[in-house]
């Protein structure tokens, strides 16, 4: 991986003293002498990879108890570890990611009459995520002593550090824990089948609990000069001390139920028909800690401090979601099929509730604002002062007044078509209406008391519609195939509920000025998978050498994701950069090609202008996510062969190869203007989708991994 940056000049290193010769010392080494109109910064590039460690262990066991009674329980255990150098920091500075997973399931499937059976089935499952960096050698830096990044009172163990040099975070540095948080689900889910006539009707269950440890360690410090030259200079700026006071507990709760039936009133027509209701209260918290919230939204000159205990909204118990289908064969062959389907489908309404239940912040946390101190002040290693439970209250969450749970409205026709005896094509309309989804508002100064509120309202909404293409070939000689297309289009005026996504009180902003493309919108997406078992020799002796093997291969291919253009500023007074967009500059390219860049070309800055919405306090003309990245593709084969142990055994050894090709497919460019890599994609699409190891994401690199399996 290529990493473009500014790191301090050897000239300021050298001029330093103390601990923030120590900081500018932990940047890597300039590769390019220091700019003759800036002597406090030079450019940096240096290539790495990333290192990754997974490992999967899972056993299943089945026994079944007479005839009418069948038991399962299986286990699942998933340790991992991902190093990622350069993640949102300086290329001297490591994110190391530990993931661990356990999974117990058990299941019984009661056979009462042949008309009647029932599934039960048990699930607890446990995750924990260790995200924290640490600093290294990397392109000559040096590590800085523990006395230079903490005070003694706390260690990297506990404590952490943040020194940001640009928004994007991709010219910081990032020391000690940044969290260190645990999910643990219990789920019980039930159904009941029961064959009458004709009719199969079914009805079911599902309960699940989720209870997450939230733990961000104990003290992290942000200092946060506006470029290089002013941490060079040491000069004063604002930085933040944040000291959290406890590890929380929320609960989750989920139950719904349901009931349908599949009803065949003729051969060849079947009617599939039923109700599903859910109930999602507000979470709460183990030991009472509930996030505050407040009353009076709708004046905010009003706003006060809901009573202790308050949850975040009240439970919605009108949650009914009707749901029906059919499928329909037109004539007797039965080559031809009609389906089409409706439903309704709620959502959970958590998107947010994460974030006020975060240690970092008020109540949970001590905080200090510095608004002008150097990295040596004193003032900066100090501890923040104990929670002040009056007025003015640094920032609370709260959702609207009438606040419902979101739902989409889902519909689909499709039409497939048999031919011969092994192939068929579909052709699909699929189309969802989001509405009621989560926006998320940051209320300024609304009143001395309050002067952040962030407000999650239910007045965002989607749209989506697609034409799907798929052929499908069953299992013949060997060799089966599937491919798909899809053309689709998504708009919203919001794509995610998180705590990086706030915008502008709709009082003041019309959100109708961001519907756009979604986030996640690609237009065009082809698949295919191919699968074929080699016929083994005839002979004896070629059976058992090359008898057995077949390969898989699997292709991926997709159109870009849309690009947001930022500002960089918060022209709209709510203390975020990452809201304002730039007025579009007619006539100027939007991209330039660049041999030198990821992917051979990049956005081009002059045809942006930030400053003039920043100056008149107002959203800019270029639309949200108007822009596009770079496409992906990757090929993916397995080899595998079967060796029959006994009657009732065999063994699968396989050897599967991802993005076979090597094939480089690139993250969207950095985004942000005021980044000094505004334009150029600077990670690959496997880190920058995140989420997941990037061996199960598509942009990853060439790798390899061997598997055997026991079946028995």
């Amino acid at each position: 991986m290529t990493a473009p940056l500014q790191v301090p000049s050897l000239n300021a290193r050298q001029n330093a003293t103390g601990s923030l010769k120590d900081i500018l010392n932990a940047f890597p080494l300039p590769t390019v002498a220091a700019l003759a109109n800036d002597p406090t910064a030079a450019p940096y590039i240096g290539s790495f990879s990333n290192p990754l460690s997974l490992n999967a262990t899972s056993f299943r066991i089945d026994h079944a108890v007479g005839q009418k009674l069948t038991l399962f329980a299986r286990f699942s255990h998933a340790p991992s570890e991902d190093r990622q150098r350069a993640r949102f920091c300086a290329a001297s500075c490591v994110a190391n990611l530990k993931y661990d997973a356990d999974t117990a399931t058990a299941g019984a499937t009661m056979i009462f009459s042949p008309g009647v059976n029932n599934d039960l089935r048990f699930n607890f499952s446990k995750s924990r995520t260790n995200q924290s960096y640490f600093i290294d050698t990397f392109g000559g830096a040096i590590v800085p002593p523990a006395s230079s990044l903490y005070p003694a009172f706390t260690s990297g163990k506990n404590g952490y550090i943040y020194i940001e040099l640009n928004s994007s975070g991709s010219n910081t540095l990032s020391d000690g824990l940044f969290s260190d948080n645990r999910q643990r689900q219990w789920n019980i889910v039930d159904s009941l089948s029961w064959n009458v006539g004709g009719h199969a009707l079914g009805f079911g269950a599902d309960y699940r609990r989720l209870a997450p440890i939230s733990n961000s360690g104990n003290y992290k410090r942000s200092f946060l000069p506006d470029n290089i030259a002013d941490l060079v200079n040491n000069v004063p700026t604002a930085a933040t001390i944040v000291a959290p006071q406890f590890v929380l507990h929320p609960i989750y709760t989920n139950v719904s139920a349901y009931a349908q039936d599949t009803w065949r009133i003729a051969p060849g027509l079947t009617l599939t028909y039923g109700l599903r209701y859910e109930v999602n209260p507000s979470p709460s918290e183990e030991n009472g800690r509930l996030p505050p919230t407040v009353l009076n939204l709708n004046n905010p000159s009003t706003l006060a401090l809901a009573p202790s205990g308050t949850r975040l909204y009240d439970t919605s118990w009108k949650n009914f979601a009707p749901r029906v289908g059919a499928a329909y064969q037109p004539f007797k062959t039965g080559r031809t099929v009609i389906r089409g389907g409706f439903g309704v489908f709620y959502d959970l309404g958590y998107g947010f509730t994460g974030s006020s239940f975060s240690t970092g912040i008020y109540p949970f946390a001590a905080t200090l604002s510095l608004p002008a101190v150097t990295f040596t002040s004193p003032q900066f290693a100090v501890q923040p002062p104990a929670v002040n439970p009056n007025p003015p209250y640094p920032r609370v969450f709260a959702y609207s007044n009438d606040f419902s749970l979101p739902y989409t409205l889902e519909y689909n026709f499709a039409v497939e078509q048999g031919f011969g005896n092994n192939d068929s094509v579909s052709v699909s309309y699929v189309g969802a209406a989001g509405r009621r989804l989560g926006r998320v508002e940051s209320l300024r100064r609304a009143n001395p008391s309050f002067p952040r509120v962030d407000i999650v309202r239910d007045n965002g909404s989607s749209d989506y519609n697609a034409l799907q293409l798929e052929y499908r070939r069953r299992i013949f000689h060997g060799f089966q195939a599937l491919g798909s297309y899809s053309y689709g289009k998504s708009l919203d005026t919001v794509s995610e509920e998180s705590i990086n996504n706030f915008q502008a009180p709709a009082s003041r902003y019309n959100s109708i000025q961001d519907r756009g493309p979604s986030s996640f919108d690609i237009r065009h997406t082809f698949t295919s998978a191919l699968s074929y078992a080699i016929p083994s020799p005839s002979s004896e002796i070629g059976r058992k050498v090359l008898g057995g093997f077949a390969l898989d291969s699997f292709l991926r291919s997709r159109s870009a994701r849309p690009i947001n253009i930022l500002t960089g500023r918060d022209a709209l007074g709510l203390g975020f950069t990452t809201v304002t967009r730039p007025d579009l500059i007619a006539g100027v390219p939007l991209y330039l090609g660049d041999a030198n860049v990821p992917g051979g070309k990049r956005l081009n800055a002059a045809a942006f202008n930030g400053a003039s919405p920043v100056a008149n306090l107002r959203q800019g003309t270029l639309g949200r996510n108007v822009l596009r990245g770079f496409g992906a593709s990757q090929v993916d084969v397995s080899v595998r062969r079967d060796f029959r142990l006994t009657e009732r055994a065999s063994l699968q050894m396989r050897v599967d190869g991802f993005n076979i090709l090597n094939h480089p497919n690139f993250d969207n460019p950095v985004a942000i203007l005021t980044d000094p890599n505004f334009g150029r994609s600077t990670q690959m699409l496997a880190s920058g989708l995140g989420g997941l190891s990037t061996l199960y994401q598509v942009g990853g690199p060439r790798s390899l991994q061997v598997a055997a399996k026991i079946v028995f």
